[in-house]
């Protein structure tokens, strides 16, 4: 949850797990459109990688 003195956008953190790649496509995409269908919008939204974007396969097929 956000500090107090934050914006809460009323959305805990989910961490997804997968151990092939075409798994983390479908994941983020799936819980992307999910978040969309709240109201969520694309400047609300953090992706944690450990690459930098342009090496991120995540990133990239939410790009």
């Amino acid at each position: 949850m956000p500090a107090p003195h934050l914006p809460a956008a009323n959305e805990g953190v989910r961490e997804h797990q997968w151990k092939h790649i075409d798994d983390q496509t479908k994941q983020l995409k799936t819980a992307w459109q999910e978040l969309k269908e709240r109201g969520g919008k694309a400047d609300q939204l953090a992706i944690l990688s450990p690459y930098r974007p342009e090496n991120s396969s995540g990133i990239r097929a939410l790009q």
